[in-house]
């Protein structure tokens, strides 16, 4: 923002913003990557909450100050810059919704353009955009509509809901990434023998091994030819780290004997393949981590509970948003630069972030 998520359109936008176009927004000691010395403005889209999980309002940081959009339950899954414009996909609780069964409230798919809500969707049992990208004058909104409480996967182009499955079981959008003129919407379809990573490639499915107990897409970047998607797969009882180039499975390694670890979001920069997402140590406590090329890089010189969800790759800099936890326990959050936390002001005891965009400061006429 998973990048929102998902997770993907990053490398589109950069090389078009680069050249003043278009530019898209999803291990401890010193870095050795160095900086690219070029002003930049980082993005950090997420929520910000209450005492309660439910209670977190959406919100985005610009360069570090944190900006609501919301005052009711609501989260930003994914963030894109376009040009002059902000597009944040996400979602708000609706809470005058009380179902028979007593659940309160039902998610209502949307997103923000320069702070503005724009619903997309008044489904009965609820609605979500998971991820966002803009190409030209469209706009993609990848997510689900809930139907009778089964969740259809499809995506919203221009604000006309586009299906993708009609499965009896769950299916969702959690990437979404157009590169020309092809539309790649990544995700899962769940079966009765579990649940089946894939994406659909102008609406054609296309499913990726996976393994007993289930499995999604949580990024898709297109880079060239290459098609990469990360996310995980389930296998007795742990999760293994990877994603897949062209279809096939690259196993990443674990940062302890443990052998259990996730990534969460993709990028490509030239020849180098970034991944992030988090790593558990002997002790069991997960740790931010990500892998470049097959190599896995911790980010806390002091082991801590710490995820990556999001990462960027910026010239010569890696970005990577994530949370952690403070000396008392509290969640806090922030994004690592080179390995270097930075910390960004929140309220409430659960705020999260979903995904982190860098694009070049426009230079003042």
């Amino acid at each position: 923002m998973k990048q929102t998520n998902s997770y993907k359109q990053k490398l589109f936008f950069y090389l078009s913003m680069t050249i003043f176009l278009l530019l898209i927004i999803s291990c401890g000691g010193s870095s050795k990557l160095g900086n690219s010395n070029v002003p930049v403005d980082i993005y950090v889209g997420g929520s910000s909450g209450g005492d309660y999980i439910n209670d977190r309002v959406a919100v985005y940081w610009k360069n570090g100050e944190m900006i609501p959009l919301d005052t009711k339950p609501s989260k930003v899954t994914s963030i894109v810059i376009a040009g002059n414009d902000i597009y944040m996909g996400g979602y708000y609780i609706d809470t005058s919704v009380i179902f028979i069964e007593g659940d309160v409230g039902v998610e209502r798919a949307g997103y923000w353009k320069n702070d503005k809500w724009i619903g997309l969707s008044n489904a009965k049992y609820g609605s979500s955009v998971r991820a966002i990208f803009v190409s030209g004058d469209d706009v993609y909104a990848g997510g689900y509509i809930n139907r009778a409480g089964i969740k259809i996967a499809g995506y919203w182009k221009n604000g006309k809901w586009i299906g993708l499955s009609n499965a009896k079981y769950d299916s969702s959008v959690e990437t979404i990434f157009v590169s020309g003129d092809d539309v790649y919407v990544g995700g899962y379809v769940a079966k009765s023998s579990g649940q089946i990573p894939g994406y659909w490639k102008n609406g054609e499915w296309i499913g990726l091994n996976s393994a007993k107990f289930g499995s999604t897409v949580l990024t898709i970047f297109v880079s060239g030819n290459d098609v990469y998607a990360d996310g995980y797969i389930w296998a007795n009882y742990s999760e293994i780290p990877g994603y897949w180039k062209n279809g096939e499975w690259v196993v990443l390694p674990y940062l302890s004997e443990r052998k259990f670890a996730s990534v969460r979001s993709i990028f490509v920069s030239g020849n180098d393949v970034y991944a992030g997402g988090y790593s558990r140590d002997n002790s069991g406590t997960s740790i931010a981590c990500y892998w470049k090329n097959g190599e896995i890089i911790p980010l806390l010189s002091v082991p801590k509970w710490s995820h990556v969800n999001s990462i960027f790759v910026s010239g010569k800099d890696v970005y990577a948003g994530g949370e952690s936890r403070d000396s008392e326990g509290s969640e806090i959050v922030g994004y690592w630069k080179n390995g270097e936390w930075v910390k960004l002001d929140s309220r409430g005891d659960y705020p999260y972030v979903t995904s982190i965009v860098v694009v070049p400061r426009a230079v003042a006429q």
